[in-house]
């Protein structure tokens, strides 16, 4: 047993994730670390396929196959309810179908997957699951309150009918209407937005220590969005509940997050506060992408700031700086033979790239 340092909830060092498929090796994620502390809000933000949902994944054993954890350590912070002291797990360790990892996924750190809707296809009766204790996904035959007791059930000694309760409780609070009666529903009884919502439920059913919420507002109008997203800080702020924030929106991850990191083609690029990434942000890639963001006064024919190239193939990653193809501050003969270092700047300020090798 440990006492806990500056109240860090889940640690990850040095996490390499990789798939070795036919056509080679994939790096999905490569030497990325970050903490993530009780009661705050990580972003991570970055392209399709820079390995922010692998992350996530692989912070609860859930990594496709043939997808592996190949390096690294994913430590999380156990600690019982109304104590002090904490046991350090090393999820990477732990068998991914075994009884602790079971105990931590949907019970300890609930998940809101991308895209959950999509996983309600007639095509599947007993629709999708990832694992039998955490029916983190929705299933179109089953009742809504059905499925969410399922989980309470799995990791909370109730009864049924006080399963059902929570379910009921937990519907009012992420504000479907009259909850007694959609208890009862069907996922296609439900619009978007609520089974949106009922995916929160769920993924909150257990009062988690961590939610990750991977892209929880796609598809949906703004104001349900805005609904959702103040549904998210409200319970935060009861549970003192971590959250993991994966999006493409930096609209709503600068209105979510303290803290960002940014990937690209699987490595960490930059890590700030939140103001400090806004205003002052020094990757080259990270000033690309907040200069794609649409800005209030723009004049209507003016076309938005793009990133220039194509994201490399991941089965042949230029050497050097993964990013160099890419850079408009590209140095030849320096960006294209030495990849960068991941290095603090000033404060809590890291950046992994050679315009500051020197600093």
């Amino acid at each position: 047993m440990n006492e806990p340092q500056n109240d860090v909830l889940v640690e990850i060092q040095d996490l390499r994730v990789e798939f070795d498929v036919r056509a080679g090796v994939v790096k999905a994620v490569d030497g990325v670390s970050f903490t993530i502390n009780r009661g705050e809000t990580l972003g991570v933000i970055g392209e399709s396929g820079c390995g922010k949902s692998i992350t996530a994944r692989a912070i609860l054993q859930m990594i496709p196959k043939p997808g592996r954890i190949a390096g690294g350590q994913v430590l999380y912070h156990r600690r019982a309810r109304g104590s002090n002291q904490t046991d350090i797990i090393n999820i990477s360790k732990l068998d991914p179908d075994g009884e602790i990892i079971r105990q931590i996924r949907g019970g300890e750190i609930g998940m809101i997957f991308q895209e959950p809707m999509s996983s309600l296809t007639p095509v599947y009766t007993a629709g999708i699951h990832i694992n039998e204790a955490t029916n983190l996904h929705l299933t179109p035959f089953r009742k809504v309150g059905d499925q969410m007791a399922e989980t309470v059930l799995a990791h909370r000694k109730l009864s049924k009918a006080e399963a059902r309760e929570v379910a009921i409780e937990m519907l009012r609070r992420v504000g479907i209407p009259k909850p007694q009666e959609r208890v009862d529903s069907y996922p296609h009884q439900l619009s978007g937005g609520q089974r949106q919502r009922v995916m929160i439920a769920i993924a909150l059913s257990c009062g988690p220590d961590m939610l990750i919420a991977d892209e929880p507002t796609t598809a949906l109008d703004v104001s349900i969005e805005a609904q959702i997203l103040d549904i998210m800080r409200e319970m935060q702020a009861e549970e003192n509940m971590a959250i993991m924030f994966i999006t493409h929106n930096l609209g709503v991850i600068a209105e979510m997050a303290k803290e960002i990191v940014v990937m690209y083609m699987g490595k960490q690029v930059e890590r700030a506060s939140t103001i400090d990434l806004f205003y002052d942000p020094k990757h080259p890639y990270t000033k690309a992408l907040l200069q794609s963001i649409p800005k209030v006064g723009r004049k209507t024919d003016a076309r938005l700031a793009s990133i220039e190239g194509m994201v490399p193939d991941p089965f042949s990653l230029p050497t050097g700086c993964v990013f160099h193809p890419r850079c408009p501050s590209f140095m030849p003969g320096k960006c294209d033979r030495i990849a960068p270092t991941w290095q603090r700047l000033v404060d809590d300020h890291w950046v992994s790239c050679l315009l500051y090798e020197e600093v």
